[in-house]
């Protein structure tokens, strides 16, 4: 009777454990995929667009110093590419400028 229920309670470790990995590895996809959309979309802003929004943050003293490092090399294109977290900097950034009324807006990103 001891032997079954340690069997089963291994068992049953064994598939909550495959369950933590298998969730922990589609949110690892999940974050590199959405990093990849974020810098596209940076990208896609086009330049003149990435330096008026670095201008306008300066002008309205808006985002602290990473977001506007951040933006900064974003603005830097083609020579320099953002990183994946640095465009979902900017990202989250323009969500939350659009709110206290930034004149620019990024398309194409939810």
């Amino acid at each position: 009777m001891q032997r079954s229920t340690d069997f089963e309670r291994s068992k049953s470790t064994i598939r909550i454990t495959y369950h933590r990995r298998r969730n922990r590895h589609s949110s690892k996809e999940q974050r590199e995929t959405n990093g990849i959309e974020y810098t596209a979309a940076v990208v896609r802003m086009g330049g003149q667009f990435r330096k008026d929004i670095a201008k306008w943050l300066e002008d309205e003293d808006e985002g602290d110093e990473k977001e506007r490092g951040c933006v900064n090399a974003a603005a830097s294109i083609p020579y320099k590419i953002p990183s994946d977290k640095q465009s979902a900097v900017i990202v989250q950034l323009m969500r939350r400028l659009s709110k206290v009324g930034c004149p620019y807006r990024m398309k194409n990103v939810e």
